[in-house]
């Protein structure tokens, strides 16, 4: 007997290959990632998530101290009254850190990723 392929077979092929796609792009990598940082609501710096550094900012009296490292970064240091930016901990491809009162955000760019990957 000769096995056939039929349709339902093609389109289940093509729900898998689309399936491990989308995964494949969902997935944060560290590599070329970057991070970018505002305060006071302009871009304070781009930085790739894979040179460790230790960025100081600061700006109307507020401190925050944010470092990168081993493909992660965290807030290691803010003058805020409750410093639950520096409680958050690391972060290494998803999320943001935010410290409210100093108006500093760390947040993950994935555009840059898509960017390198489209040309």
């Amino acid at each position: 007997m000769r096995k056939i392929i039929r349709a339902a077979d093609l389109l289940l092929l093509a729900v898998f290959i689309a399936a491990a796609v989308a995964i494949w792009f969902a997935v944060p990598s560290a590599g070329g990632q970057t991070v970018v940082i505002r305060a006071g609501g302009r871009v304070h710096g781009i930085y790739p998530l894979d040179v460790d550094r230790v960025i100081e900012i600061r700006e109307d009296g507020y401190n925050n101290r944010i470092v990168i490292e081993d493909g992660s970064v965290y807030m290691e240091e803010a003058n805020c009254p409750d410093r639950l930016c520096v409680r958050m901990g690391r972060a290494n491809g998803n999320g943001a850190i935010v410290c409210v009162p100093n108006r500093v955000i760390v947040e993950f760019d994935t555009q840059s990723d898509l960017d390198a990957l489209s040309g």
